[in-house]
């Protein structure tokens, strides 16, 4: 997720997904996720999946991958 306007499209598709019913499983994967605003970030973890918080956080992305497809 690169930036605040990605976060709020994500959240509206993610958020239609959910009002229509429609079976999906989402990882988010932030670039910084201290760079997203609250608000939006707030927003888009009430209909994400898992969150992984930067790039950079490799160990946490794979547990949560490895977890899924277990």
């Amino acid at each position: 997720m690169p930036n605040r306007d990605r976060a709020q499209l994500t959240t509206i598709l993610l958020g239609h997904f959910h009002r229509h019913q429609l079976e999906f499983e989402s990882v988010i994967v932030f670039d910084d996720q201290t760079e997203i605003p609250r608000v939006d970030l707030a927003r888009l973890s009430d209909v994400a999946g898992d969150l992984v918080s930067s790039l950079e956080s490799t160990e946490d992305l794979n547990r949560k991958l490895l977890r899924r497809v277990a």
